[in-house]
C-alpha cells in the first residue's frame, strides 16, 4: 500500500475543510501537539495499530494526544480516519498536513541551539535577520547545548549557521595543525 500516497490525500483534503471550514490554524495547533504527543509517547503508535483497542478507545486516545479539547473539524477527521482503519497513519498525515499547512502560510521552522537557554530577545533578533531575507514567519525551537561552549547554531530547512564557540576552536586547531606541518 501507498502510505505516501494514502497520507498525502488525507492531508490535502483535510486542509481544504479546514479552510472551508476557516479552522486551518486550529487544526494546525492540535496536529502539532498529536506530533509532539507521537515523538514523546512511541506507544501510541502501538495502541492505535492495536485491534483489539475499539474505536471509542482510539478516539479518546487520539482526542487527548491532540491536546484534550479538540476542535468539529479535527473531531470529524479523526473519525473519518477511525471509519476508514487508517489510524496507523495518522501520524504521518498529521505531518503531510503541517507541512502543507505551513507551504501555504510561509512558515519556516526554525532551531536554535545555544550553551546556555536563550531569552526571548534573541529569538526576536534572529527571527528578524531571518526576516529581512525572506517574507517569512519563523517558528523557533530552542535546544540547548552546553558542548557548544558558547555562541549559537542557527538551523533553518537546509540552511545551517554554525557561529559557536566549538566550531570556531576546532577550526583554529586545525589551521594550528596544517601551520605547524609545514
Amino acid at each position: 500500500m501507498n502510505i505516501a500516497g494514502i497520507s498525502s490525500r488525507y492531508a490535502k483534503a483535510l486542509i481544504n475543510f479546514a479552510r472551508e471550514e476557516n479552522q486551518q490554524d486550529c487544526v494546525y495547533n492540535e496536529f502539532k501537539c498529536l506530533g509532539q504527543s507521537f515523538l514523546e509517547v512511541p506507544a501510541l503508535l502501538k495502541a492505535l495499530d492495536d485491534p483489539s483497542v475499539s474505536a471509542k478507545e482510539k478516539e479518546k486516545l487520539v482526542v487527548t494526544a491532540c491536546g484534550g479539547n479538540v476542535g468539529e473539524v479535527t473531531l470529524r477527521f479523526i473519525r473519518l480516519v477511525l471509519h476508514h482503519k487508517r489510524e496507523k497513519y495518522l501520524n504521518r498525515m498529521a505531518m503531510m498536513y503541517m507541512d502543507l499547512y505551513r507551504k501555504e502560510k510561509k512558515i519556516v521552522i526554525g532551531e536554535l541551539i545555544t550553551a546556555v537557554p536563550a531569552d526571548e530577545e534573541i529569538e526576536q533578533r534572529m527571527r528578524k535577520i531571518i526576516q529581512s531575507y525572506r517574507p517569512v514567519t519563523v517558528e523557533f525551537s530552542a535546544k540547548i547545548n552546553p558542548a557548544i561552549i558558547g555562541g549559537f547554531v542557527l538551523k533553518i530547512g537546509t540552511y545551517r549557521v554554525d557561529a559557536s564557540l566549538y566550531t570556531q576552536l576546532k577550526e583554529m586547531k586545525k589551521k594550528l595543525l596544517i601551520e605547524n606541518r609545514k
